[in-house]
């Protein structure tokens, strides 16, 4: 599911919180906002009683930057197995 910021559409929100311990994974720029958006976010999913991990990306890199600078699936998968409960 993509969201804009910390907007999800009614049926992307329905999507992610369908299943009662599902765990999300954020991943948002890493900047004060994309950070501020990510925290927003996962209580807003931790009240819908999902498991929310946020996804520490380098400075400067949203999810697509890092695979056009050359992240592998394997790097990403790394950086998901890290993500921290906020």
């Amino acid at each position: 599911t993509c969201a804009f910021g910390i907007h999800l559409t009614d049926p992307q929100f329905s999507q992610l919180s369908d299943r009662l311990e599902r765990t999300v994974f954020i991943a948002f720029d890493p900047d004060p906002a994309g950070a501020h958006a990510a925290r927003t976010l996962a209580q807003r999913l931790r009240q819908a009683a999902q498991n929310v991990r946020i996804v520490d990306l380098p400075s400067g890199q949203d999810p697509n930057r890092c695979f056009v600078d050359g992240a592998s699936a394997a790097d990403f998968d790394r950086r998901l197995r890290d993500a921290l409960s906020p």
